[in-house]
């Protein structure tokens, strides 16, 4: 349970981001595939999304305000081998922004 404009982890270490022994977390995400490329081999699909977190009982540098993240990102499928995520992040509150990308199978 990530806000993806407050990564967790700063070169291995836990920086910042919301983090404590409590974390009350939700997310809305939409997507519209559209239609196959390369003769169905591809598909793409728009994004929009929503992470909304909060963390109690953390380290005394814990920000224990909700944060709200909302962003963009691009779907990649690739036909039987998963999907490429590409998103753009930025924290309502703060005004953090951040770039993630990851792989689903």
């Amino acid at each position: 349970m990530l806000l993806r404009a407050h990564p967790l982890l700063d070169d291995g270490v836990i920086e910042g981001g919301v983090f404590g022994r409590r974390v009350g977390f939700g997310s809305v995400e939409a997507q519209r595939w559209l239609a196959p490329l390369a003769q169905g081999f591809v598909r793409v699909a728009p994004a929009l999304f929503l992470d909304v977190a909060r963390a109690s009982r953390g380290l005394p540098s814990t920000d224990t305000h909700t944060q709200y993240d909302m962003g963009a990102g691009l779907r990649i499928s690739l036909l039987g081998a998963g999907v490429l995520r590409v998103d753009v992040a930025h924290g309502l509150r703060d005004g953090a922004t951040a770039l993630s990308v990851g792989w689903q199978r």
